[in-house]
């Protein structure tokens, strides 16, 4: 628990130095879902792939935001992923997704993390790496555009596109009724 509230301190305190956001104004729950522009991707085998929401149209979308480096990330997020991935890896309506959202250490959460993170969890799920750069941004576009908080950051899209989740953490059984009441508001 402590190195959760370290990892979320910091991230607060580091979030707000990038961006305007005031305090308790992360996340765009209930906003349509701005496009990814996300750089680079690797699909669930590690081969480099071009992903836009777009993509996903009528698909509730799961998104963990992680940097390789991060604590809560290993501990917390990708556990989590996993056993929703698992969960629901029978339902074809259910997308999930991995995005190293850089806003700090853009020399160690690189690129090249991402496979060895695919292959240390046994995720076979597309891996996005966006550090800003190719929109010209110092920081992650997920983080200017979702107004996320730091990592590890949890992302719910409904099937119509819109936010239904924009948060640092969700519980198992959260998340499962978050994507349940998604999955059943599409039809």
């Amino acid at each position: 628990m402590k190195n959760i509230t370290i990892i979320f301190l910091f991230a607060f305190l580091f979030s707000n130095s990038i961006s305007a956001q005031p305090m308790g104004s992360y996340g765009i729950k209930g906003e349509q879902a701005p496009p990814f522009e996300v750089a680079k991707w690797i699909d669930g085998n590690g081969d480099k792939v071009e992903i836009e929401l777009e993509n996903y149209k009528g698909k509730v979308v799961y998104i963990l935001n992680f940097q390789s480096w991060c604590p809560g990330c290993h501990s917390l997020g990708f556990p989590m992923l996993k056993y929703l991935k698992k969960k629901y890896e029978r339902n074809q309506d259910v997308v999930f997704l991995s995005i190293q959202t850089v806003f700090e250490g853009q020399k160690i959460n690189d690129f090249s993390k991402l496979r060895k993170t695919q292959k240390k969890y046994k995720l076979d799920i597309p891996f996005g790496h966006d550090d800003g750069s190719n929109t010209g941004n110092k920081y992650s576009n997920i983080l200017d555009n979702y107004k996320t908080g730091g990592t590890p950051w949890h992302i719910i899209i409904d099937r119509e596109g819109k936010v239904v989740f924009d948060g640092f953490e969700i519980e198992a059984q959260e998340a499962t009724r978050v994507i349940g009441n998604a999955l059943k508001a599409g039809k």
